[in-house]
């Protein structure tokens, strides 16, 4: 990627570039150093936590502009930078990850019955509600995991009882896999509220990750995407 942006800058055919990853990635080694005679790199950590939705997504997203075609105007430092983006477009988180229980109770529970079915056992669906259901469709490694999630509740929730925590991650783990907010998620997860008594299902997922393919989500707009992962 450095070689490539520091060509074209050069060649007078890029005017800058724009790259997202984890907040991990190391920035100022791979594109502030890599091309400090072509680029001025500029970056931000940032996730839609911090602009009021209550969902865990950390990233680190950068701006390379090329210095003979752009002058970037704006604060010197990283710190500054950090700040006046947060100024602009932050907002308080208002709402916790419960608001993404979205499905209406009956498509609920047609979901834990089919997840029955799946496995050759026979369930009235009228019943397949807290961890009793819960226990009949998770895995024996999940169902320890909430376990030793359960005892996290208190010092991770909110004041309201809110606790979600993704059950195919270790409880052990240091990022993002328990608390308030919507759980971080790279491919996929099993995502528990404690409050709901549930599990997420997959167009919940696809709720808290921006995809508006539930009516519930918004009022005036529905992915045209919808009909398609509703299958």
């Amino acid at each position: 990627m450095c070689i490539r942006d520091r060509a074209l800058a050069e060649e007078g055919k890029e005017d800058g570039f724009f790259q997202e990853c984890t907040i991990r990635y190391p920035v100022e080694e791979h594109l502030v150093n890599s091309l400090e005679d072509t680029h001025r790199v500029v970056w931000v950590r940032w996730g839609p936590e911090m602009q009021g939705i209550p969902a865990r997504r950390p990233r680190l997203f950068s701006f390379g502009m090329a210095r003979n075609r752009l002058v970037w105007v704006g604060p010197q430092t990283a710190e500054a930078i950090q700040a006046d983006f947060a100024a602009l477009f932050g907002s308080t988180t208002h709402l916790d990850g419960d608001a993404f229980l979205l499905l209406p109770e009956e498509q609920v529970k047609e979901w834990f019955t089919k997840k029955l079915n799946e496995k050759f056992m026979l369930g009235d669906a009228a019943t397949l509600v807290g961890d009793k259901a819960l226990k009949k469709i998770l895995s024996p490694m999940k169902l320890q995991g909430m376990e030793a999630y359960s005892k996290m509740r208190e010092s991770k929730g909110n004041s309201n009882g809110t606790f979600l925590a993704d059950l195919e991650q270790s409880p052990t783990a240091t990022q993002g896999t328990c608390g308030w907010e919507f759980p971080c998620q790279l491919t996929h997860g099993v995502i528990k509220s404690w409050r709901g008594e549930r599990i997420f299902v997959g167009l919940e997922h696809l709720s808290a990750h921006g995809w508006h393919v539930l009516p519930g989500a918004m009022e005036d707009y529905q992915s045209p995407m919808a009909p398609l992962f509703s299958k």
